[in-house]
């Protein structure tokens, strides 16, 4: 999503604790050597909002009882993780942290900036993520590989303030996709990137929100043709369901003035033709899915030649939308609808996880997730997270970022 962001630039705290939460209990101790990954269910990246400990993030990793285990680390805001078969990943200011799937921990020393914005996971085990290093920097993007064995590559670019950059992987070829926040998403460059030992970066096409064009009604339901265009392309937004064929979810509006009515869309980016499509979402009876709220998620991995699901994050209303149809069919009602409760979606080849943590105490007290067949789309369990990890993100200024699952699924292995 296109919008103004406050970058949070700070010194780098080198030291690296955990802290468990289990029950009552609490201790603190160094990283160990090993973790038992086949216990770990999920892994929630914090981060904080607070110049009082804005030289910190954090990892939760949640066991498959409910209890945490939280470890700080440097600086990172907008901290993230990928999960891959090899292992957990994710990085913060000074360092990259490296969990393999047998459990054996690495930790690679790499100075870097404090404010990303993506990462992906790579076929091949590895992760790339986005990065900026602030306004001061006219080259100021950061594309980073990094390997299982600890190696990476850096690649630098052009980046405009306000801006993010979002990553769609498609077979070989990799499409970094830099918004241009100070014109309100009006340009959208998208850039090739080849992972190869080095990373090599060359521009493929810029789309422009002028040249959208949707069907009449579509148009007239918006009050007239879309002057104003914003993607939902933090992470895990962009998918490539087919070679340079990338989809995402927008929201589409006439005017960036209110009152206007912004309604959904599926956009379909043919980086081969050079081509935009754009298929409206509705409800049962053909009416126009209005876009009702701040934050739409979806997940890079739900899409597919059926559908996809995505999640109204200021509501927590889950959403499936059958592609050929346009149709969205409501999976869940909205919980409290309090703004203050951070939501995610996680999808992987048989089940749909969304993540539900109320940031602070008027919200809710338990942190949850909801987890859903992919084939039947019915709820399986809700999964109760330890009291102890909510308590501790509330008392704390820190903030929760997108959950990943553990792709071996350990939940569903007894």
């Amino acid at each position: 999503m296109f919008s103004q962001v406050k970058r949070i630039l700070a010194s780098a705290l080198c030291i690296v604790m955990i802290t468990a939460l289990s029950g009552c209990a609490s201790s603190s101790s160094s990283l160990p050597q090993h973790v038992d990954m086949k216990s770990i269910a999920f892994a929630i990246p914090l981060y904080s909002l607070s110049s009082a400990n804005k030289s910190e993030s954090r990892m939760a990793l949640v066991k498959t009882d409910g209890s945490v285990s939280v470890y700080k680390g440097s600086a990172m805001f907008g901290l993230s993780a990928s999960w891959t078969k090899s292992g957990l990943y994710w990085a913060d200011s000074s360092d990259d942290y490296f969990i393999s799937s047998a459990g054996n921990v690495r930790i690679t020393s790499h100075s870097k900036t404090n404010f990303q914005y993506d990462s992906i996971p790579l076929q091949d085990g590895s992760r790339i993520a986005t990065y900026h290093t602030g306004l001061q920097d006219k080259d100021a993007g950061r594309a980073i590989l990094t390997k299982p064995d600890g190696e990476f590559s850096t690649l630098k670019f052009s980046y405009p303030s306000g801006a993010n950059a979002a990553v769609a992987n498609c077979g070989d070829t990799l499409f970094l996709q830099i918004g241009d926040g100070d014109s309100w998403g009006v340009q959208l460059p998208w850039f090739e990137i080849t992972p190869q030992s080095h990373l090599s970066f060359s521009s493929s096409v810029t789309y422009f929100a002028k040249d959208i064009r949707i069907p009449k009604q579509d148009e007239s339901a918006l009050g007239g043709s879309p002057k104003f265009f914003e993607l939902f392309a933090a992470n895990n937004e962009m998918s490539c369901p087919s070679d340079h064929l990338i989809h995402g979810l927008v929201k589409l509006t006439r005017t960036v003035q209110a009152p206007s009515v912004e309604l959904l869309f599926l956009a379909s980016y043919d980086m081969e033709n050079k081509g935009q499509k754009y298929k409206a979402i509705t409800v049962d009876g053909g009416k126009h899915f209005i876009a009702t709220g701040n934050y739409f998620w979806t997940s890079r991995e739900g899409f597919d030649a059926e559908g996809f699901p995505f999640i109204n994050g200021d509501t927590g209303a889950f959403y499936y939308v059958n592609t050929k149809t346009g149709v969205a069919a409501r999976l869940e009602n909205p919980d409290n609808g309090d703004r203050s409760i951070r939501r995610s979606l996680v999808a992987t080849s048989t089940r749909y996880y969304v993540s539900s943590i109320p940031i602070n105490s008027r919200a809710g007290k338990h942190s949850t997730v909801s987890i859903y067949s992919r084939k039947t789309h019915k709820k399986i369990r809700t999964f109760a997270i330890s009291d102890d990890f909510t308590r501790m993100q509330q008392d704390d200024p820190i903030q929760p970022n997108n959950m990943v699952v553990n792709p071996t699924e350990p939940l569903f292995n007894k």
